[in-house]
């Protein structure tokens, strides 16, 4: 085992990288209550084109928000992250209706193969369409319900458990 493996298996998980779009269907609701039971982890969110448009709420919140950055900024913003997470709602009512619906229906996948190709642990939400390639404790931790107890148990749990998380480097590299 190598020693970046070693040292990897012994740091604790202290930030937490979301990028992408800050709509309630791609999970921005939940990553505050996430981050408002983890205080002892750094949220960093970059996504939103005006910053004066994001919820008061989330605003507030201890969560370092940035605006969109450049395509090729991506990775290495990843890079910096110990745990990704993809929180997309499972349900969201659509475009022109009252009626919910599957997001993954609407959902390209894009962050998932940018998250997957940084090595970063993912932490993913329980959809079809993101399953058809994530495997849960294999490339990615799939969190059953978005709870926001179940993220916070699903993210404690990795960076608790010695095994799971030898499992997850090793295969990363």
């Amino acid at each position: 085992m190598t020693l970046k493996i070693q040292f990897l298996m012994k740091k604790l998980i202290k930030n937490i990288y979301y990028i992408g779009s800050f709509y309630k269907r791609m999970g921005i609701d939940l990553i505050y209550k996430i981050a408002q039971k983890m205080k002892d982890k750094n949220f960093y969110l970059y996504g939103e084109r005006k910053l004066d448009k994001i919820p008061t709420n989330i605003k507030s919140a201890d969560l370092k928000i940035f605006n969109f950055i450049k395509y090729r900024e991506v990775p290495g913003k990843l890079k910096k992250a110990d745990v990704l997470i993809m929180p997309h709602a499972l349900d969201f009512v659509g475009y022109n209706s009252n009626v919910k619906d599957d997001i993954s229906k609407f959902t390209i996948p894009i962050k998932m193969f940018e998250y997957l190709a940084s090595g970063v642990p993912v932490f993913s939400s329980n959809l079809n369409a993101l399953k058809e390639i994530l495997i849960h404790k294999k490339n990615s931790i799939i969190v059953k319900n978005n709870k926001v107890e179940d993220w916070v148990n699903s993210i404690r749990d990795l960076d608790n458990n010695y095994r799971l998380k030898k499992r997850y480097l090793l295969m990363l590299i």
